[in-house]
């Protein structure tokens, strides 16, 4: 089926998936090593599973398959592009698109519409949106930054 919509190039998403891995089972992003989430333990983090999918859907003891993962990251994808396509207003070239799709992915579209990064893209202001990027250089490991 066609989208109305411009989509991550190949090698964007093939980055983003080896960035996030591929989990096949529900797990806490705040405890490592990667492991199940457990009944009963508290979620330090957000509960995810396949590529980076989080949301109500994803539950303690959920497990799913390679092809199960590949449309749950389809459909995140296609939120974000969609975003994108209605909110970038500059132009960008495959690479640049991806970079923007993958750093929507990960801190979500709300943040992205908020973002000092998209003012600075959309004023044409591709170096300055660029660094804006180092800003959203964070992680958290058992609990901690």
């Amino acid at each position: 089926m066609e989208k109305d919509f411009r989509e991550i190039i190949p090698a964007g998403r093939d980055a983003l998936r080896g960035v996030e891995g591929n989990v096949l089972y529900a797990y806490d992003d705040a405890v490592y090593p990667t492991r199940p989430a457990r009944k009963g333990e508290k979620i330090k983090g957000t509960l995810t599973i396949g590529t980076g999918h989080t949301g109500p859907d994803v539950a303690v003891g959920m497990t799913i398959t390679e092809a199960e993962s590949d449309a749950l990251l389809d459909a995140d994808l296609d939120v974000v592009e969609r975003f994108i396509a209605e909110n970038v207003h500059v132009e960008l070239n495959d690479n640049q698109h991806a970079a923007t799709t993958m750093f929507g992915f990960n801190i979500g579209t709300g943040a992205l519409a908020k973002s000092s990064f998209l003012r600075r893209l959309n004023a044409g202001d591709y170096e300055g949106a660029s660094k804006e990027l180092l800003k959203w250089v964070n992680t958290t490991i058992n609990g901690k930054k």
